[in-house]
């Protein structure tokens, strides 16, 4: 019989891992071969040599989502390969309108398309380089990648077709490209404000705030632009000042879109489904892999947990805000689901969202009220380990930080278990049962234990008369 690994079978498993590994060394060797193109000399008419990389660039983009290939070259190739992109893509932008215009939409072979093609799959590299890997973000913003992504995100020409797009007056030909450029574009520079406290210098030499504003107003209506319409959202809640973030207009939209998402995959988890998860390496100085959860509603674009919580955290700034994402959108409901049921990192990101949240005295007073969440966290502070993980040791810090607030905000100091403990009369349960359901019987007490519950059951609590012992349990 062969073991199952993650709903593969032991050899398939295999030949998956020996499939990656032959992709990694295929992406190696075309990362290599863009590496010898030399930047310097690129200018905007004179890209006339970058035909035979094109396969390279596609190749890139094709694995893009799954391999590992750019944490496994140099630093230095890291870096030129980083700068190669952004110098094509540089180059490319003066003449992008004539590059859409003769686009063959429905001959894909056409000589015509190449530009548009390199464009296509230089995005797609970013965007999905940036969205698993903070190292190469950091090269990205470092390499002032960031001012040619204000042009692209400005480009009138884009734009126009999204006010197109609205009226349903679009060349379907043109739309269609310019919708995938731009979803691109704009997915990029969210993945990028993920490390806005890290590059701060490099957001602020341009106004990202009014340009992302821009466009989610002119995509707010568009059921189909509604991943550009949230990915614009998250990015301007990574990069706004705490200040500020009252002042935006749909807040309480997209606090209902991103809860919604959550409350998905949290449902997922509770129901024990089967959880699609990627491999992330948000942290460029711990780069610690870590697996999280995908949400995938209906096909349509994937987001990953942390995103999603982060763009809650920063939008929790606001105390009318908290109630709006923990109550009227389940949130409460959805952390809970994911704190009992998530991996230690889906763990960690979930109670520092509600660590922020516990700043409101409704939210903190719910949580305490809530035996089982209350016990649950206070394990997850007293949690050891002699060698913790970072995921852990933060996973601890944010636990003991909500301790901090229930035990600080509730009169007396306050503790559910000691107060449980006085209403034990409530918390009692007996468990009568017969003899074939005797183990099934021991693991409902277990299960009810840990809960909190004195159990009566005539296993091991009650000796001599049965009937005598929970009658002065009951007095």
């Amino acid at each position: 019989m062969l073991t199952k690994i993650g709903g593969h079978s032991l050899k398939r498993a295999t030949e998956l891992n020996i499939d990656l590994v032959e992709i990694n060394l295929k992406e190696i060797e075309c990362i290599r071969e863009i590496c010898r193109l030399d930047d310097e000399k690129m200018e905007p008419n004179a890209l006339n040599n970058l035909d035979e990389k094109l396969k390279s660039f596609k190749y890139l983009k094709s694995n893009s989502v799954k391999s590992n290939a750019f944490e496994q070259i140099t630093i230095s190739e890291q870096t030129k390969l980083v700068k190669i992109l952004i110098k094509i893509i540089s180059c490319l932008k003066p003449n992008l309108a004539s590059y859409l215009a003769k686009f063959d939409y429905l001959n894909e072979n056409a000589a015509s398309n190449s530009e548009i093609y390199y464009l296509t799959d230089i995005f797609y590299i970013i965007w999905n380089w940036s969205n698993r890997l903070a190292k190469f973000s950091s090269i990205y913003c470092e390499s002032k990648g960031l001012a040619i992504l204000y042009s692209y995100l400005n480009d009138e020409l884009f734009l126009n077709e999204l006010k197109c797009y609205e009226k349903n007056k679009s060349n379907m030909s043109n739309s269609l490209i310019c919708k995938m450029l731009y979803r691109a574009i704009v997915g990029s520079l969210h993945n990028l404000s993920q490390i806005y406290s890290k590059c701060k210098s490099e957001w602020k030499e341009v106004d990202f705030v009014d340009s992302l504003l821009r466009v989610a107003d002119l995509t707010k209506h568009i059921e189909l632009l509604s991943d550009i319409y949230l990915s614009s959202y998250l990015a301007i809640a990574n990069i706004f000042d705490d200040k500020d973030i009252g002042k935006l207009n749909d807040i309480v939209k997209v606090v209902k879109t991103i809860t919604d998402l959550c409350g998905h995959c949290a449902n997922q988890m509770a129901k024990g489904m089967f959880i699609n998860r990627v491999t992330l390496k948000l942290d460029d100085e711990d780069g610690t892999p870590k697996e999280i959860a995908l949400v995938d509603v209906d096909n349509a674009r994937e987001w990953h947990l942390v995103e999603l919580f982060k763009g809650l955290y920063h939008l929790a700034v606001i105390d009318s805000i908290k109630i709006e994402i923990y109550q009227k959108n389940s949130m409460g409901l959805h952390l809970r689901q994911i704190i009992y049921n998530g991996n230690d990192y889906e763990k960690e990101i979930s109670l520092k969202l509600l660590y922020q949240l516990c700043f409101n005295r409704e939210i903190v007073e719910d949580v305490a009220r809530d035996f089982t969440l209350y016990n649950c966290i206070k394990n997850l502070a007293n949690v050891s380990n002699n060698e913790p993980s970072e995921t852990r040791k933060k996973m601890v810090q944010n636990a003991s930080g909500i301790m901090w607030l229930l035990k600080k905000s509730l009169r007396n100091g306050y503790d559910p278990t000691i107060e449980d403990e006085k209403r034990g009369k409530s918390r009692q349960i007996m468990i009568s049962y017969s003899r074939q359901n005797r183990e099934l019987c021991l693991q409902i007490k277990s299960e009810l234990e840990k809960l909190g519950f004195k159990i009566w059951i005539d296993v091991e609590n009650i000796h001599g008369s049965s009937l005598e012992s929970m009658a002065q349990a009951i007095e």
